[in-house]
């Protein structure tokens, strides 16, 4: 078997929803969500730059989706996903996190 590496240096980011891309006031769930604009505009620009885009949330795929969707960039996502309670790998030297808050 040969091992496929083609996609080894794909840029690749994973958004959370509730408090990064949903802006919630009062408890999560409450109301209408305020979209992050300027993060919907940097993950547009992520997506034209050839950048892989993920959303996770800890409510589940099916919430992720529904955020896209209200966001208007379900089309350029590739994937909706749990939120991982657990990340497991030999080397986290390649994990460029970034806690992003939005501007007041």
């Amino acid at each position: 078997m040969k091992w496929d590496y083609s996609e080894v240096d794909t840029p690749t980011v994973y958004v959370d929803v509730d408090g990064t891309l949903l802006l919630w006031r009062g408890r999560y769930g409450d109301g209408t969500p305020l979209i992050n604009a300027p993060l919907v505009e940097r993950i547009r620009q992520q997506h034209k730059d050839g950048v892989r885009i993920y959303v996770w949330s800890r409510a589940g795929a099916k919430h992720a989706k529904m955020a896209t969707t209200f966001c208007g960039i379900v089309d350029i996502v590739s994937g909706h996903m749990h939120k991982p309670q657990e990340m497991v790998d030999d080397d986290f030297g390649w994990l460029n996190a970034a806690q992003r808050r939005p501007a007041k």
